[in-house]
């Protein structure tokens, strides 16, 4: 899956649940600035390792804390 896919997942994801547009997600943004609470942020990383078929750690949205970090990582690891 390249970083590309896995970006226009994730500002798709939170244009939905936050009912924003999706011209107003900007990948290098951090999560917070979207008001990515640790319950939100957990749901997202449920919802990102159920649509990739991989378990993820809740800390990867930490460790990579925004969509054009976290969609370069999870493109090249293999976690």
């Amino acid at each position: 899956m390249t970083a590309q896919v896995i970006a226009e997942w994730l500002a798709g994801y939170l244009s939905r649940s936050l009912a924003v547009s999706l011209e107003d997600i900007d990948a290098e943004l951090p999560f917070d600035s979207y008001g990515i609470d640790s319950s939100k942020a957990s749901l997202l990383v449920s919802d990102l390792g159920d649509w990739l078929e991989r378990e993820l750690e809740l800390s990867v949205i930490y460790d990579h804390a925004s969509i054009a970090e976290l969609s370069e990582y999870l493109a090249t690891s293999t976690e």
